[in-house]
């Protein structure tokens, strides 16, 4: 209720909604918060992401140059956009692009292994006969690409072409040796039978990079080795 008291104060434009608490551990699950998007809001893109992410507008760049793949039929309806995060300590606000962009020459990525956020359509998955995978907890982003590969999306890896901060903290462990041992937190490897083949964001078919010269996103398939879209 405080972090909604928060937003709702110095960002009026956005909307918070409250999804519900279920299960043994009153965590939310990844499906009940595209759902729960999905019945408030008509949007050709719906994106779960970490909240202690930062992005600059490189995000609706890349946004705008999968749409338009996808609406030129190079890329099919059900598909997933993923990416990986770079690491920077943040030690004051981050108010503008030109700060954005200091930190982001600092920052380092992160393994392809972690995957801070996931776009899809509304088509994309039936989210209804998705697993009960908990957020924020082992292996919820694993599982998703690993559930994308199995069932033939067109998997997307915006890590080159998202910019995306992860506001670290010097000498912080954000996860409990409890927290970390405890069932909860291994509810979601429990949940399937993973065995490391489809973790990383290398798995996508479809890898994007940035053109800061011209300003581009160009969309590259790996599966030909060709380039199918350079749209700005």
């Amino acid at each position: 209720q405080q972090t909604k008291e928060s937003i709702t104060k110095y960002y009026p434009h956005i909307s918070v909604l409250h999804t519900p608490l279920r299960g043994n551990f009153n965590t939310p699950m990844l499906k009940d918060l595209f759902l729960l998007a999905m019945e408030k809001k008509q949007s050709f893109f719906y994106m779960f992401a970490n909240a202690d992410n930062l992005y600059d507008s490189s995000l609706m760049k890349t946004l705008s140059a999968v749409r338009r793949s996808w609406l030129s039929g190079f890329i099919r309806q059900k598909l997933i956009i993923y990416g990986q995060r770079n690491n920077v300590v943040v030690y004051d606000e981050i108010l503008d692009e030109v700060e954005f962009s200091r930190y982001f020459m600092e920052s380092n990525p992160f393994t392809s292994f972690a995957q801070d956020y996931f776009i899809v359509t509304k088509d994309s998955i039936e989210w209804d006969l998705y697993p009960e995978v908990l957020i924020g907890r082992t292996a919820y982003d694993n599982y998703l690409v690993d559930f994308s590969v199995r069932s033939e999306l067109e998997s997307v890896d915006a890590s080159s072409s998202i910019h995306l901060l992860h506001q670290s903290e010097e000498h912080t462990d954000h996860s409990s040796l409890d927290l970390k041992n405890s069932l909860e937190n291994k509810w979601n490897a429990r949940l399937s039978n993973l065995q490391g083949v489809h973790y990383s964001t290398t798995c996508a078919r479809y890898v994007t990079e940035y053109d800061p010269i011209h300003g581009t996103v160009i969309i590259n398939d790996k599966r030909y080795n060709t380039v199918i879209s350079n749209a700005s």
